[in-house]
């Protein structure tokens, strides 16, 4: 309904000498027309009626001059002048006018739409309480507020001025309608407005001081005659703000309430408001016109654009919301895949709304660290090709370590072996081991299975060579140099290196168990206090001391090679892990 009577804002209405005469309305006596009902509410110069129009059968709203002031010519020209330019206005935010006239008793009225529903003032103080606020939400309230700029940017466009704009004239229909009322003290403006005048056939003075206090801008009230368009976008800013704070913009209802702006500027500033709505009631409510903003049409539209883009906002939250439950439900899930599911989920969430990340941590923390058994195809890809890069260093260290290994059994022969043909088995199987890792790299065949044949290969050639020098001369070394650099190349394979251990193990004691129990002649023996080594080559002690050395260091240099190779490898995939690991914290904690 129409504001109530009892309006805790009180619009002050002064009577202007006027500057010319008082037109009749150019319309037939219509009184009998209308059947009045019941009041519904009464201001300082009118009163609103029920009325029935009786020719379309239709519930209308009577409006007419109080009695006392019905003989009062400048108060009749004001109430005129509002019927033409409510009529004049014609826009779905503004009540339409249907008919003007005189009745029986020689009273003026005119009637319009009868509107239903409830003012934004009544709202306003439903949303003190959690049930109200359930009802009425800030966005809601916030898109009746730009439809309301935009009524108003109508009504200047069209050379009017309302100068009574406040939560009592702001109408929320039962059905979704949003209507600016009481025009009453409206203000014609340059040619539109002069034509306003001619047809109500009055001319009014605009420098007496109408309006209400708390809603007034401060030059309305200092000098009425320039208050313009941004004087109404100055109290279309004190609804923002009270929408947007629930508290008023000014709490007195004299001349004093100015004083408490500043005051309530500063509230918004707290940053417990949206910054881009903040901001625009902040420039809406300046207090030079100048610095204000220009219109109600930029108020209204930059108000939608926030609007959109907090309904972005929001339907980004939403749809975060959704993908972290997603990405809880694939982790509580016995059956899910969480490498797949859920971390993709995860990451859609933070990336439609960060301010997740504390509240997601938990949930990405289990993603990572669950344990499906089995590993996701692009994991498995990308540890195969780390083994194919390791498998194929391996090929060429190979290569590289049995030619020399070759060339130090073609330098015993060389020298005079007393067992060739265990020499020529050496160098056999040692050519063996070549050409097979020759092979792996020529056709690039970097699979596991190759090594698992050089293998056993290996630790023969170590037992041929226990069986050649002894097994305690040079082959230990030998040994732990070839399971290191098997453990390392055949790191994914639990079984092979398992074969690794106990062929390592076997290659060096099968030939101390073989000597301590005779079986084979040992090349080592204890006489007078002194170790004796058979040496099987014929060559001095001297040269014997310099191949033994040079066999022993390149053993320890192999050996060292293949752990240095093993550790950095090692060390350089737990830094890359570390280190996507904190980059991953940051971009879950944003810290």
């Amino acid at each position: 309904m129409p504001r109530p009577a009892d309006a805790t804002a009180p619009t002050l209405v002064a009577e202007s000498p006027l500057e010319g005469e008082i037109g009749a309305p150019q319309t037939p006596s219509t009184g009998r027309r209308y059947g009045l009902g019941r009041l519904v509410a009464r201001g300082g110069m009118g009163e609103l009626r029920i009325a029935r129009d009786e020719s379309l059968d239709r519930e209308v709203v009577s409006k007419s001059l109080r009695p006392e002031h019905r003989k009062r010519p400048q108060l009749r020209a004001r109430f005129l002048r509002e019927a033409h330019i409510q009529a004049k206005l014609d826009h779905p935010g503004i009540v339409p006018v249907y008919d003007l006239g005189t009745d029986e008793h020689g009273a003026d009225f005119f009637t319009m739409r009868a509107v239903h529903g409830k003012t934004l003032t009544e709202v306003l103080a439903a949303r003190q309480t959690p049930e109200g606020r359930a009802l009425h939400s800030t966005r809601e309230l916030l898109e009746v507020f730009a439809r309301v700029a935009l009524t108003v940017a109508f009504a200047h466009q069209r050379g009017v001025v309302h100068r009574d704009l406040k939560p009592d004239n702001v109408m929320l229909g039962d059905f979704g309608e949003v209507y600016v009322l009481d025009w009453g003290i409206a203000k014609p403006l340059g040619t539109a407005g002069r034509s306003l005048d001619r047809t109500s056939g009055v001319v009014t003075r605009a420098d007496t001081t109408m309006g209400t206090f708390e809603y007034m801008a401060p030059e309305q009230f200092a000098n009425p005659s320039h208050a313009d368009v941004r004087a109404d976008v100055f109290s279309l800013g004190v609804i923002l703000y009270e929408v947007l704070t629930g508290e008023p913009f000014r709490r007195r209802g004299d001349a004093s309430a100015f004083r408490e702006d500043e005051t309530a500027r500063q509230r918004l500033g707290r940053g417990d408001l949206p910054e881009d709505l903040a901001a625009l009631c902040l420039h809406a409510t300046e207090p030079e016109p100048g610095q204000r903003l220009a219109s109600a049409l930029a108020l209204g539209q930059a108000l939608r654009r926030s609007l959109d883009a907090a309904q972005v906002v929001e339907l980004s939250r939403a749809s975060a919301r959704r993908y972290a439950d997603l990405a809880g439900r694939e982790l509580a899930s016995l059956s899910g895949a969480p490498e797949t599911h859920a971390l993709a989920a995860l990451g859609r969430a933070l990336a439609l709304d960060p301010n997740l990340r504390h509240e997601l941590e938990p949930i990405l923390s289990g993603a990572l660290d669950a344990d499906q058994g089995s590993l996701p195809p692009g994991v498995v890809s990308a540890i195969d090709q780390a083994n194919r890069t390791v498998l194929r260093r391996r090929a060429v260290g190979g290569v590289l370590v049995y030619s020399v290994w070759l060339l130090f059994l073609a330098a015993g022969a060389v020298l005079g072996s007393r067992r060739p043909a265990l020499l020529s088995v050496m160098a056999a199987t040692a050519a063996l081991i070549v050409l097979l890792h020759a092979w792996m790299l020529v056709s690039r065949n970097y699979r596991a299975r190759c090594l698992r044949v050089a293998m056993p290969l290996s630790f023969l050639l170590v037992l041929e060579t226990a069986l050649y020098l002894g097994p305690n001369v040079l082959v230990p070394g030998l040994a732990v140099a070839a399971s290191a650099s098997y453990f390392v190349a055949l790191r994914a394979d639990r079984g092979a290196r398992i074969w690794t251990f106990v062929l390592a193990t076997l290659s060096v004691a099968l030939p101390m168990v073989a000597s301590a129990l005779g079986l084979i002649e040992p090349r080592m023996q204890v006489e007078a206090g002194r170790l004796v080594v058979d040496t099987l080559v014929n060559v001095s002690a001297n040269t014997l001391y310099v191949i033994l050395s040079w066999g022993s260091l390149a053993t320890v240099l192999l050996a060292n090679l293949v752990v240095d190779r093993a550790t950095r490898s090692s060390f350089d995939i737990e830094r890359q892990a570390h280190l996507r690991a904190w980059r991953l914290r940051k971009v879950v904690s944003g810290d």
